[in-house]
């Protein structure tokens, strides 16, 4: 049952309604895509007033888990959050800290060679030409900055997706949607240095792919590790990695 007015302190209506929301979101009872009682029936329900309720609504908005529909059929409609707004809301974090991309490289570099070691017997022939497709789309996208981050962001997603374990692709999604903006922003002042970093990059990944089809997946962690080890001697040398953190757009 939805909480009483009468027992809550007014000051606190709309985030108790807006909790109370969230819970029936996140628990499965307002599946993504439905459109959440009108705010008549939202104003019975919880006894409190439609100013209040437009308060619980963007409170839910702020977490991603509505959006607002405008028209004459309008109203909030049920989203599962996109994982660019739990990025944005950890680099706002990290940007208070005077986190730098060097950090978040070190990062990568503790995580993903352990992902590459765990991959081993998860990956089909299908999803390796998968994998292969993504790269072969970033390569040919190296002049468009944008494409190019959102094909080498999605490649990453699809092999730590491999893992079938959610926290492990939240957190290495999540440091993937802030870190490849802010290098390819790094890079976007001199794009024939771009290009020839991008390059690289690619081919790192399609080598990598080359050790783990062949079945040396602990050849493949090596690799990975000794590449994300250049890039960070790269940023340090370089002074790029000494750039704060900044928040990724987030999905509209």
């Amino acid at each position: 049952m939805p909480p009483s007015a009468s027992k809550l302190r007014p000051v606190k209506l709309g985030e108790k309604a807006a909790n109370y929301l969230r819970k029936e979101i996140v628990e499965g009872r307002f599946k993504a895509g439905e459109s959440l009682p009108s705010e008549t029936e939202m104003m019975a329900m919880f006894g409190i007033s439609r100013p209040t309720l437009r308060e619980a609504i963007r409170i839910l908005e702020a977490m991603g888990l509505v959006v607002i529909q405008r028209g004459k059929n309008g109203g909030a409609a049920v989203r599962h959050p996109a994982v660019t707004i739990t990025a944005a809301n950890a680099a706002i974090y990290l940007q208070t800290k005077q986190a730098t991309l060097l950090e978040l490289q070190r990062a990568r570099s503790m995580i993903e060679p352990e992902l590459v070691r765990g991959l081993e017997g998860r990956i089909t022939p299908e999803q390796f030409g998968e994998l292969r497709a993504i790269l072969a789309q970033a390569r040919a996208a190296m002049h468009d900055v944008g494409a190019y981050v959102g094909r080498t962001t999605a490649f990453h997603r699809v092999l730590v997706g491999l893992m079938e374990n959610r926290v492990l692709d939240l957190i290495v999604s999540m440091i993937h949607t802030i870190y490849e903006p802010m290098v390819a922003a790094a890079t976007a002042t001199n794009m024939a240095v771009g290009k020839t970093a991008f390059q690289l990059d690619v081919a790192s990944q399609e080598h990598l792919l080359d050790l783990m089809e062949a079945g040396d997946f602990a050849a493949a962690s090596d690799f990975c590790r000794s590449n994300l080890a250049r890039i960070a001697r790269f940023m340090e040398e370089s002074g790029v990695g000494r750039a704060i953190i900044g928040a990724p757009e987030t999905d509209a």
